[in-house]
C-alpha cells in the first residue's frame, strides 16, 4: 500500500548501483578475513581504526539494518507498507552510493577519461531522478488515490459546505466535523454537529433550508436519518 502498483522502491538504476554495493561489501569483507596479509601489518590489521578491522563490522551493521528496518513493512496489513520503511531507506542510500563509488573507480581503472565516467553516472542518476519526477508529479499526482490521501476530497467538501452554510443551515455528521482538515475549512461558517447515537436535531426555523451531511462512505447514519425525518 501507499505506493504505486508494481513501482519498486528502487527504480533499474538504483537496483543496479544497489547491487553493485552490496557486491562489493561482502567481497570486500570476505577478502579481509581469508587474507589478513602478511605478519609485519598484523598492528595495523587489529587497530580500530583500519579499514580492514572495520570493513566486516560495517557490513554486519548494514545487513543488520536492512534486516531489521524491512521487518515493519513486511509484518504490516497488506505488505509491503512503504510508510513503515522509512527507517530502512538511509541503508538502502548508503550502499547505493557504495556503488556509484564502485563503479566510477572500476571504469576509470580500465582508462576510460574521467570526464567520461562523470559524465556517464551523471547521465544515469539523472534517468532515475526522470523516473521519480514522472511517477510522482505524473502518474501519481493526478490520480483519484493521491485525490483520497491528500485529503482533497475533504478540502472541496469543505469548502462547498461552507458557502452553503451562508444561506441554509447545515449540520455535519460527527465523523468529518471532528475531522481536523475539515474543521479547519469550516471554522466560523456555523455549521453544527449531531450523534444520532444521542438524539436528532430537528430544526424549527422553516425560512431556510436545511441539510444534513454525511460522508459518502457513512451509507447507513444517512438512510436511518431519512427514515426519522419521513424523507426519501
Amino acid at each position: 500500500e501507499q505506493n504505486l502498483p508494481y513501482r519498486p522502491l528502487l527504480d533499474p538504476i538504483e537496483s543496479v548501483f544497489f547491487a553493485v554495493g552490496l557486491a562489493i561489501l561482502f567481497w570486500g569483507t570476505v577478502k579481509a578475513l581469508r587474507d589478513p596479509g602478511p605478519d609485519s601489518s598484523a598492528t595495523e590489521r587489529n587497530s580500530v581504526g583500519s579499514i580492514e578491522t572495520q570493513r566486516p563490522m560495517i557490513a554486519a551493521f548494514l545487513l543488520a539494518w536492512i534486516l531489521d528496518q524491512a521487518l515493519p513493512s513486511a509484518l504490516s496489513v497488506n505488505p509491503p507498507g512503504y510508510i513503515r520503511i522509512t527507517g530502512l531507506l538511509p541503508a538502502l542510500a548508503i550502499v547505493v552510493g557504495l556503488g556509484i563509488g564502485t563503479t566510477n573507480r572500476w571504469l576509470r581503472s580500465r582508462s576510460y577519461p574521467a570526464s567520461a565516467v562523470r559524465g556517464l553516472i551523471a547521465a544515469a542518476l539523472v534517468f532515475s531522478a526522470a523516473l521519480t519526477i514522472r511517477d510522482y508529479f505524473f502518474v501519481w499526482g493526478p490520480s483519484p488515490e493521491a485525490y483520497h490521501l491528500m485529503m482533497a476530497d475533504k478540502v472541496d467538501s469543505a469548502k462547498y459546505l461552507d458557502g452553503l452554510a451562508t444561506h441554509d443551515r447545515v449540520f455535519l455528521a460527527p465523523l468529518w466535523a471532528n475531522d481536523n482538515t475539515v474543521k479547519f475549512f469550516i471554522r466560523g461558517s456555523g455549521i453544527q454537529t449531531f450523534d444520532l447515537g444521542q438524539g436528532l436535531v430537528v430544526p424549527t426555523d422553516r425560512s431556510h433550508d436545511v441539510h444534513y451531511v454525511f460522508p459518502a462512505s457513512d451509507d447507513q447514519d444517512a438512510p436511518a436519518l431519512g427514515r426519522e425525518l419521513n424523507v426519501p
